[in-house]
């Protein structure tokens, strides 16, 4: 009868202690930084500022104005309000990636390209919503994205493999 009870206590904690562990199967912040890398990654991904998303010269003056006109080929942009930072607490591992967390839901996410040529930038503008990857670093005592993952090949060819209880679960 106690050992009975004490088995129902036991099967109850362990219950308890699985359903609060997160789905990804480890903590993707391993590596610590300093916050200006953090901080240099929301200045690069994370729009500041109200402005026309459908203009592009609206598009120009706000690159212009962050300092980020014809920087590189292709930019790409989030919202503030989409809460980027929680892709690093509640996003999935991606499988072989190091510190790479994939967000669980899609995501606005504004590509700006540009082109150089004689008469300087030309700017092109697509907005597509998709899960976004990004890499994850210990900023102080919090997770937080450091850097934008870009490469669309692993956006499309995505498989997470997390481990829960000994059971794998695949996400596409």
């Amino acid at each position: 009868m106690i050992i009975t009870e004490l088995a129902n206590i036991f099967l109850t904690v362990v219950i308890f202690l699985i359903a609060r562990i997160p789905v990804s199967a480890s903590d993707p912040c391993t590596t610590k930084t300093c916050l200006a890398k953090y901080n240099k990654f929301v200045h690069k991904h994370v729009l500041q500022t109200d402005f026309d998303r459908n203009s592009e010269p609206a598009w120009e003056s706000y690159l212009k104005k962050q300092q980020l006109w014809c920087r590189t080929s292709t930019q790409s942009f989030m919202e503030a309000n989409q809460n980027v930072e929680s892709i690093c607490t509640s996003g999935l591992r991606v499988k072989n990636s190091g510190n790479l967390c994939i967000s669980r839901s899609k995501m606005k996410v504004y590509d700006v390209r540009t082109t150089k040529d004689n008469n300087g930038c030309r700017i092109n503008v697509s907005v597509e919503s998709i899960n976004v990857i990004v890499a994850c670093d210990k900023v102080g005592n919090r997770c937080l994205p450091v850097h934008y993952e870009g490469n669309r090949t692993l956006q499309a060819n995505i498989m997470i493999i997390t481990k829960l209880a000994g059971i794998s679960f695949t996400v596409v």
